[in-house]
């Protein structure tokens, strides 16, 4: 699997997205398959208030080292403190795009493409209008892949699968609950599909169009992705 194989991520999202709880999953679900030596994580957010505590408290549980940009410190700057790793996990803040330092920091991971792959969080229950807002905010961080979190809390997925769909960006993970590691999931196109054809279990004639065109959205958007990050 795509992470798994090492290398530094950074997730992205705006706030109340998930970031941190789907960072923290992939944590843990990574130290329970392969050990945690040579895991590192990394808060961009150490400056708002409890803004890191909860990737502190994963680090600490897993007794890996822990790092948190405190004084307005730099990605660079964050990475070089990492030292030779395995796997590095970055959490940051959400964005604002008024504020010039976080415009610096989404420049910062565009700038580093390549080196760190970034993952976009978005969350099911969004309204179309604020996923693409978020696709325009997070756009030059360059982002790899999206993970579509709280699963659980949407009754469409036409509106996030539409969107990455639409953006050509593939699908890594899924969520569906707050539960760490066990609510993430590797996409699957296949399990996508069967999801949102049972949030529409009626599938009368108004709606079949509709149901078509989310089913057909989520095999695109799933399966090259999913192929390619099979285990």
């Amino acid at each position: 699997m795509w992470v798994w194989e090492g290398g530094v991520f950074a997730v992205v999202g705006p706030t109340g997205a998930g970031k941190s709880t789907t960072l923290c999953k992939l944590a843990v679900r990574h130290a329970l398959r392969h050990g945690a030596q040579g895991l590192v994580l990394i808060s961009m957010d150490g400056v708002r208030l409890g803004g890191c505590d909860m990737l502190r408290a994963v680090a600490r549980l897993l007794d890996v080292p822990f790092h948190a940009a405190l004084n307005g410190e730099s990605l660079p700057e964050m990475l070089s403190t990492a030292g030779p790793s395995r796997l590095v996990l970055v959490d940051t803040l959400g964005i604002n795009r008024k504020i010039l330092e976080h415009n610096r920091l989404l420049e910062s991971l565009g700038s580093l493409h390549g080196r760190v792959q970034t993952l976009l969080v978005l969350p099911a229950n969004a309204q179309l209008s604020w996923l693409d807002s978020a696709m325009e905010d997070y756009r030059p961080s360059a982002p790899v892949a999206a993970v579509v979190t709280k699963l659980d809390e949407t009754r469409s997925l036409g509106e996030v699968l539409g969107v990455v769909t639409r953006e050509h960006l593939p699908l890594a993970y899924s969520t569906d609950g707050q539960e760490i590691p066990d609510d993430l999931s590797v996409a699957s196109a296949d399990a996508l599909v069967v999801r949102a054809v049972l949030l529409d279990p009626e599938g009368d004639s108004a709606k079949s169009s509709d149901a078509h065109a989310t089913q057909s959205a989520t095999a695109a958007a799933a399966g090259p992705i999913a192929a390619r990050m099979a285990q």
